[in-house]
């Protein structure tokens, strides 16, 4: 049994005038059915620009294969079996995308923990400032490596100085440190 409409027109005969090629039909025939491609693309939860690109996709792949629909009487289920395809492939496109984000963002990520080289270098460091501040005179008079200006900074910060204090300084005191490592160790090789 063919639908009909308020215009009186059944399915059959807007098909055979859509295939024919009449516009005005395949209009009518795009008013009569939109709302449940609309209504199927709600239940998928799509937002609206997406309900938008399932709508053209729908009449798209509708308008491709009219010709080749064999009862025109089933043309309601026909519409709602490409709508619930078309639905079906997009939140499959989507997943993909959201999969293929997650591998970019996982590839990107560093693991938050310091490696175990970087650790063994860090200690190592400390290590080499314990052993170049106990070569430091107690007093900045003389003339030692305590009298430079580096010397007198570590004079001060002696005392405090222990495995997790090297690791917890401040950017300035960082600077400090680096550049007396630095001397030391050239020091230290030169002599």
């Amino acid at each position: 049994m063919d639908t009909l409409t308020t215009t009186g027109v059944s399915d059959s005969a807007l098909v055979s005038e859509c295939v024919n090629g009449n516009q005005q039909a395949w209009i009518q025939l795009l008013d009569r059915y939109k709302r449940l491609i609309y209504a199927v693309t709600v239940r998928f939860s799509f937002d609206i620009e997406d309900r938008h690109d399932i709508f053209q996709a729908v009449s798209l792949e509708t308008l491709k294969s009219l010709p080749s629909l064999r009862n025109a009487s089933s043309l309601r289920y026909w519409i709602l079996t490409i709508t619930v395809r078309q639905c079906c492939l997009l939140r499959k496109s989507r997943r993909e995308e959201r999969w293929l984000q997650r591998d970019e963002a996982a590839l990107t990520l560093q693991d938050p923990r310091a490696d175990t080289m970087q650790i063994h270098l860090d200690a190592e460091r400390a290590e080499m400032l314990r052993e170049a501040m106990e070569e430091l005179p107690e007093t900045s008079h003389g003339s030692g490596p305590g009298t430079c200006r580096f010397g007198t900074f570590f004079n001060r910060w002696r005392k405090r100085v222990s495995a997790k204090a090297v690791f917890a300084i401040s950017p300035g005191e960082r600077i400090c440190v680096s550049i007396f490592l630095t001397l030391w160790e050239q020091r230290r090789g030169t002599a």
